[in-house]
């Protein structure tokens, strides 16, 4: 390619509609959410790759800026359910913890910092994680 860009990894970890890609502060980590009930999270230069099963669609997934530098490995994730879930890794294994529901199907969802912004049928909320 004449300017220079390239390839860097191709997957196809979803059996149907991808509806967002995302990746952490670092780039080092993206992930993808689908309308196949999952979420994919996938090391850009490793084949380290993290499935999260839902049941529901999924429309929105977000990563921890710092999901490569944290044991928890947190992920936020919403969908046609109308929930938003936070996933952490502990040492008892993976955990979903609702942080919002109930103002139907969660469109899109953003991480910065501390922050978490998600939008909904209703409007735009905001999550401090600290």
């Amino acid at each position: 390619d004449p300017s220079g860009a390239y390839l860097v990894k191709e997957t196809r970890p979803h059996r149907g509609r991808v509806h967002q890609v995302v990746f952490d502060g670092d780039v080092e980590y993206v992930a993808s959410c689908s309308e196949d009930l999952g979420v994919v999270v996938q090391g850009l230069y490793s084949d380290e790759a993290t499935r999260l099963d839902y049941g529901k669609p999924m429309f929105a997934v977000a990563l921890d800026p710092e999901y490569r530098v944290k044991k928890s490995r947190q992920v936020v994730v919403g969908g046609a359910a109308g929930e938003l879930i936070l996933n952490s890794r502990g040492w008892m294994g993976p955990k979903n913890h609702v942080l919002f529901r109930g103002e139907g199907p969660i469109h899109s969802v953003r991480w910065a910092g501390s922050l978490i912004a998600w939008a909904s049928d209703r409007g735009v909320r905001l999550w401090d994680t600290v």
